[in-house]
């Protein structure tokens, strides 16, 4: 709510406030209400996706009603369509180049001599980092070394406890040099960057589709039954990763 229509939702916020997907037939329909005020994606005609917004009550957003504030109040229902569907964006396929992946898990410069530390593929701390950054919380208001770290920290489970401000500190300041975050001017906030909201987003689809599964599959106890498809789909991996160790004349047998 807070990230579509810009406003800070609080416990004392009055009525109710719901997301509804409705789908009829093959074609759905996307209502966030906000008060008295709504947005809906839904396909016009069956053909086109439109995105509009409805403004029952200027108060919703601080404005008189009037005809004198006709023009601004579409410049905040175009504002609102269009955080709506940038955050969509932001969940669409982000594949990143080769050359990509190498500047963000391996080590860099910057242009001006800075050494910006990698941040390592299947490393628990550089997961959780990125898992934190791709929270819409803060496509709201950015957010500060305590907000992120205490993200930080419960994705890093038990030993969260010990991540520390100082870790904090060190982990926004390569996020920086990799020029995936930015910092506020005067403020102590941060924010994404376009780049660096693509990057957050493929490491942590990589890990919830990809490295999630995969341990949690050969984890598995046997008492705890693996989905069929997903051992076949493990099984595979298994095949494919032999055919390149041997294509490779690595030994495979350990």
């Amino acid at each position: 709510m807070q990230l579509v229509f810009g406003r800070h939702i609080r416990k004392n916020t009055p009525t109710r406030f719901r997301t509804r997907v409705i789908q009829h037939g093959v074609l759905p329909s996307l209502n966030i209400e906000y008060k008295h005020s709504r947005v809906k994606q839904y396909f016009k005609e069956n053909h086109a996706l439109r995105t509009e917004t409805t403004i029952n009550d200027p108060g919703d957003f601080g404005v008189n009603k009037g005809l004198r504030n006709f023009g601004y109040l579409q410049k905040i229902g175009r504002n609102i369509n269009r955080r709506l569907l940038d955050a969509q964006q932001t969940a669409s396929p982000c594949g990143l180049s080769q050359d990509t992946l190498n500047r963000v898990v391996q080590p860099t410069v910057t242009q001006d001599g800075q050494r910006a530390p990698g941040l390592r593929l299947g490393d628990p701390r550089s997961r959780a980092l990125f898992l934190a950054l791709v929270l819409f919380i803060h496509e709201v208001q950015g957010f500060t070394n305590a907000s992120l770290r205490q993200h930080v920290a419960a994705f890093l489970g038990p030993s969260g406890t010990s991540y520390k401000a100082n870790q904090m500190t060190y982990d926004l300041r390569r996020l920086r040099l990799k020029g995936l975050i930015v910092r506020l001017p005067n403020t102590n906030r941060y924010i994404l960057t376009k780049h660096g909201r693509k990057v957050a987003l493929f490491f942590a689809k990589l890990d919830g589709r990809l490295f999630g599964q995969a341990s949690w599959a050969m984890d598995a106890k046997p008492e705890h039954a693996v989905p069929k498809s997903l051992a076949h789909a493990m099984h595979q991996v298994d095949l494919a990763l032999d055919r390149l160790l041997r294509d490779c004349a690595f030994n495979t047998a350990a």
